[in-house]
């Protein structure tokens, strides 16, 4: 397993897929965005992988980091996108998200993380 441990969230490459565990209470900005798509360019060394995303404790999103993270410079290298909701603010946050965005990569919203990775698999590079 190769990890990232940076301010913002803790990166996990393990099985070929690709997780992001945000830190507790992190209110994404346009410049921590910025930052955690730089810090996932670096785990992913130029390769594209499956991501899960672990959005349970995030506290806010601004629409300008939102904006962001629908840029097409923003998804390369995510194959395909689940994220992981606990709390009803999470799971508003993520409908939002996947309904105004428009991913170009299939995405779907989970509250168990084994079925997220199950679901994930089938988009692994061979």
């Amino acid at each position: 397993m190769k990890t990232l441990d940076t301010p913002y969230a803790k990166f996990e490459l393990e099985n070929d897929i690709l997780m992001i565990n945000f830190k507790p209470d992190l209110e994404i900005t346009l410049d921590v965005a910025k930052k955690i798509v730089a810090d996932r360019k670096t785990i992913s060394e130029g390769k594209a992988y499956p991501g899960l995303g672990d959005v349970r404790f995030v506290k806010s999103a601004t629409k300008e980091a939102r904006a962001f993270f629908e840029m097409e410079e923003s998804q390369n290298g995510v194959l395909a996108g689940a994220m992981l909701v606990e709390s009803v603010f999470s799971t508003f946050l993520v409908n939002f998200f996947l309904k105004v965005t428009k991913q170009k990569m299939p995405s779907k919203m989970f509250t168990d993380k084994q079925k997220a990775l199950k679901w994930l698999a089938q988009f692994k590079s061979h």
